[in-house]
């Protein structure tokens, strides 16, 4: 699926400079959003089955690239752009000549008085340039470009397909199957669909997200990424907006184009920090340094809204400190759970829906309300993901799998070796391999009975 998707991606920026109609053009971003959702969901699936509670350094480092790509993707498509605003030849526009009109000259009056009258003329749309400046931009190639981006990465995922098929390359610790039943109060669901048994299908699949705990937990992670997702999307769908409408003296037009790159380039620096900092700190301690951090940073640019120097600043702490905010929480969230393939779905859609979903509030807010209401939007969300922070925290500690494996410090990562299920719960990278083209060695079946008798006990235990 994984391949599949990425192949679509691809395809869908190549066929993009071809759409000639809106139609044809929404068909194309529907099916790119598909595969694009499919990436999103099965990459953060794999990486948490594959690492475990290690996932945290390794989930920042694949979200990281999130932000590197949306940092350098402007840049690539911005060399070229004819940088000309061709609203006026596509919408048509108006114009006032002014027009002098002479008076008699009277008498007792030395000279004649000029007085000016204006005259509006309407200019209807030129789409023929319209269409020579789309030939001048060579914006295709940017598509081009960036699909064939996607496209090497596609192919990077179809060697590792090959390697797993043919090579015998395989993931080892946690399986599949054991991660997604590790509950005992779960049973597999049957391989068998009936279209009267839909009611029982409801069942197993509300029953596949585990005991009471897990659903309660869940939820709160899913609300946390809708507030993330929807405050990400929204500051950088909106502060050139900001910028162009506030009327900030001092402030350019331009500079919205500036304080975009400023926000993506801190947030792609943010989730760089984070990977070797997730190594070291507590998920829940970084969650709550990134929202307090946000939230200080929001509430200064709402308050020196009029400040230049200010806006620079508020848009670089939103950046770096909104950057890490969704793998942290679901680095924390998989402290408190094992996420299995449904829980996972749930987390990608729910983001995805406030990230497309707080725009259109922003926007309808900007329009109808003013500039300003786009910080006191996003000040708004912070504050309530502090909330929501702290039910997470408080719920999630209360959880079995939290209270078998508790940490020693809320900030440090624990240094002690924990045995659980045969997981180690330090990193060693030198001295553990995730892949390997052998099955398990059982040279020695003493070691490899203890194992799993460990294994078995502790979900017995469970």
């Amino acid at each position: 699926m994984m391949l599949g998707s990425g192949i679509g991606v691809s395809l869908a920026m190549f066929v993009i400079p071809a759409c000639n109609s809106l139609g044809t053009l929404l068909f194309v971003l529907m099916i790119m959003g598909w595969c694009m959702g499919c990436l999103d969901c099965l990459a953060n699936l794999r990486m948490i089955l594959l690492f475990g509670k290690h996932v945290s350094p390794f989930l920042q480092a694949m979200h990281c690239f999130y932000g590197l790509g949306a940092f350098v993707s402007p840049m690539i498509a911005s060399a070229f752009l004819l940088n000309k605003d061709c609203s006026p030849f596509i919408d048509g526009f108006t114009i006032e000549t002014p027009v002098e009109l002479h008076k008699p000259t009277t008498e007792g009056s030395s000279s004649s008085t000029d007085n000016t009258s204006h005259v509006t003329l309407h200019i209807a749309p030129q789409p023929q340039r319209v269409f020579r400046y789309r030939h001048m931009s060579r914006v295709p190639m940017a598509f081009y470009i960036l699909g064939a981006l996607q496209l090497s990465i596609a192919l990077l995922v179809a060697y590792v397909v090959f390697l797993e098929k043919f090579r015998g390359l395989k993931p080892k610790g946690l399986t599949f199957e054991t991660h997604e039943f590790h509950h005992p109060h779960v049973s597999p669901p049957s391989k068998k669909f009936s279209v009267d048994d839909i009611k029982g299908r409801l069942r197993d699949f509300i029953g596949s997200f585990g005991p009471r705990e897990t659903i309660l937990v869940t939820s709160f992670t899913c609300g946390s990424l809708f507030l993330f997702d929807g405050l990400q999307s929204s500051f950088a769908n909106y502060i050139y907006t900001y910028a162009h409408d506030s009327h900030l003296e001092g402030l350019q037009k331009y500079e919205g184009a500036v304080l975009d790159a400023c926000f993506w380039g801190l947030f792609a620096l943010g989730r760089l920090i984070a990977v070797p900092v997730a190594s070291r700190l507590s998920a829940a301690f970084m969650l709550m340094v990134n929202i307090t951090g946000c939230s200080i940073a929001l509430l200064l640019t709402l308050i020196f809204r009029w400040s230049h120097v200010m806006i620079y600043l508020g848009t670089c702490g939103v950046g770096i400190f909104v950057s890490s905010m969704s793998p942290t929480v679901m680095s924390m969230c998989e402290q408190y759970i094992d996420i299995n393939h449904t829980i996972t779905t749930c987390l990608v859609v729910v983001a995805a829906l406030g990230e497309a979903l707080c725009p259109i509030i922003v926007g309808n807010l900007v329009v109808n309300v003013g500039p300003t209401s786009f910080l006191a939007f996003c000040l708004s969300f912070s504050l309530i993901s502090i909330i929501l922070y702290w039910v997470l925290l408080l719920y999630g500690r209360q959880t079995p799998k939290y209270k078998a494996s508790k940490p020693d410090s809320f900030i440090w990562l624990s240094g002690k070796q924990l045995v659980l299920e045969g997981e180690s719960t330090l990193i060693k990278p030198n001295s553990v391999k995730y892949y390997s083209r052998m099955e398990d060695s059982d040279s020695n079946p003493d070691l490899a009975n203890g194992a799993n008798h460990s294994r078995t006990f502790s979900i017995e235990e469970k």
